[in-house]
């Protein structure tokens, strides 16, 4: 299972990196910062870590419940951190950071 497979399981819509003005709330993005081994064409090992963005219009207890219940149980180890972005259009950030694997 790759790492968007696991967080399309939340059911929340999900982007690598990219974040677009039109977008509506809630969705995700990941970004990856990680180098990966390989051996025969297959990654083996993976170091470095991801953070995932959840945006929502408002405190969406649904929406993050969603999340954690994901990565809890893929034995994902975050932290999160949450705060307000956005100038006209008010969203609420909910930032995770854990350690990237090769295999969820």
């Amino acid at each position: 299972m790759t790492l968007k497979q696991m967080l399309d399981l939340a059911g929340i819509k999900c982007f690598e990196a990219e974040f677009r003005a039109d977008m509506k709330p809630p969705y995700m993005v990941y970004e990856l910062d990680c180098e990966t081994v390989c051996a025969d064409s297959v990654v083996v090992w993976i170091s470095g870590e991801v953070t995932l963005y959840l945006a929502v219009s408002r405190a969406d207890t649904t929406s993050e419940a969603a999340v954690e219940s994901v990565l809890d149980a893929h034995k994902v180890s975050y932290t999160k951190s949450r705060s307000w972005i956005g100038g006209t259009q008010k969203v609420y950030l909910c930032e995770y950071v854990f350690e990237a694997r090769a295999e969820w």
